[in-house]
């Protein structure tokens, strides 16, 4: 997400104001759709540098300042060729990257091409003036950006495709680097809990999403925008390409109760999910709490400490996270 502002507002945050790319000009500037994804590709490449080089300097601390020699006794390869873990003495060394952003980054290219370069409904000049004063003094074009646009998760060929082409483009970019163990980068669908602070600091995208607010967690769409029901979902999400992220996915599914009750709703279920598998999904997290239920454990944490819910790629008791996340979870939540 943060190469995308750095591809519309030429290599500087939005946020803080420092350059932090190369010049690659302005929204505005760009006069056919394939200019802006040409400065994407530039800023994330950079972006690829830098982080080699991060990795490499993270490196050659831990080799020099944080030895591990009793894990180093329980890795195999670390003995044998005489060498500590954190010199690359394990047999097997992989080094895993994940991504933040990937949706609303789709989506925010696919309306951009929609209607900008085809509909021609909309001007570059009014898109960038919205996007850089974070919709302040046009709520219309937000609103236009959000509910004209095509979005992922609606199993819609053309948002979904726009999808699949950045994460394949991604996982392939992020595959040809490599660690200095000699290692490659392992690319995964998934962002932890990187969605949050991530967003925190990316500006306004083209898709309505305004500065600041919380990316989806991996390849869940964009909160509220998924509107032709869960079999459309997990359509849009089967149509992604998983061989290429070895450092796995994450997609976040509500199951409504009202829908998938008793024997005929869990057969129902087991269906929806053996499709998505079929499909060639890779991973699925469900949730079956409602808002009201979290938003009662929020109010009275000492009659749910036991209420235990899935953050992301781990489950934790709900009332033993910060506000903050908590708030995001009732959210991503209410949004089903």
């Amino acid at each position: 997400g943060k190469c995308l502002e750095l591809a519309m507002n030429n290599g500087v945050s939005m946020i803080s104001g420092e350059r932090l790319g190369p010049r690659t000009g302005y929204l505005n500037q760009f006069k056919q759709a394939g200019q802006l994804e040409d400065a994407f590709r530039e800023q994330t490449e950079f972006a690829l540098d830098m982080l080699e080089q991060r990795l490499l300097y993270e490196a050659l601390c831990n080799s020099r300042l944080t030895p591990h020699a009793l894990e180093s006794v329980l890795i195999d390869g670390c003995i044998r060729q005489g060498k500590d873990v954190s010199c690359f003495g394990a047999g097997l060394t992989t080094i895993g990257i994940r991504m933040s952003g990937l949706v609303q980054t789709a989506d925010s290219f696919t309306a951009v091409n929609k209607l900008v370069y085809q509909e021609k409904v909309l001007s570059i000049e009014r898109l960038w003036e919205g996007i850089s004063t974070n919709f302040a003094k046009d709520e219309a074009l937000r609103a236009m950006l959000v509910n004209r646009a095509p979005k992922y998760g609606n199993d819609c060929d053309e948002a979904d495709r726009t999808v699949r082409e950045l994460g394949q483009y991604l996982c392939r970019a992020v595959g040809r680097r490599h660690h200095i163990s000699g290692s490659s980068l392992r690319p995964g669908l998934f962002s932890f809990l990187n969605f949050m602070d991530c967003g925190e600091n990316c500006g306004a995208l083209p898709n309505g999403r305004r500065a600041g607010e919380p990316f989806v967690n991996g390849i869940s769409p964009s909160h509220g925008m998924d509107k032709n029901g869960p079999t459309a979902f997990l359509r849009s999400a089967g149509k992604l390409d998983y061989s290429l992220s070895n450092n796995a996915s994450t997609l976040d599914f509500k199951v409504p109760p009202q829908v998938f009750q008793g024997e005929e709703g869990d057969r129902l279920l087991r269906g929806l999910i053996s499709d998505y598998f079929k499909e060639g999904g890779m991973q699925i997290q469900l949730y079956f709490l409602s808002k009201d239920d979290l938003l009662r454990a929020r109010s009275h944490p000492e009659e749910y400490a036991g209420l235990t819910v899935r953050v992301t790629g781990y489950s934790a008791y709900f009332v033993r996270l910060t506000s903050e996340l908590q708030e995001e979870i009732i959210q991503r939540t209410a949004a089903f």
